[in-house]
């Protein structure tokens, strides 16, 4: 989980791994259906995760967690 401070404020916003995915996602200019053909994980799942619907990958799902990370990281 990331922080976010502003300047201007005394609030620490703290971002999920859905928000911090998305984030990464606009900022390579990546979008849903490239991240998953390259990961192999589905859509859905990602749109899940984007959405809050699914929080995060089980911990036990390390692969997933992995093939996101190897594939973005290759992108830059």
């Amino acid at each position: 989980m990331s922080i976010k401070i502003f300047p201007n404020f005394t609030t620490i916003v703290f971002m999920g791994f859905g928000e911090n995915l998305h984030n990464e996602l606009v900022f390579q200019d990546i979008q849903i259906k490239e991240l998953s053909a390259r990961t192999g994980i589905k859509k859905s799942t990602l749109d899940k995760y984007l959405s809050g619907n699914k929080s995060q990958p089980n911990v036990e799902n390390k692969e997933t967690v992995l093939e996101l990370a190897q594939s973005l990281l290759r992108r830059q």
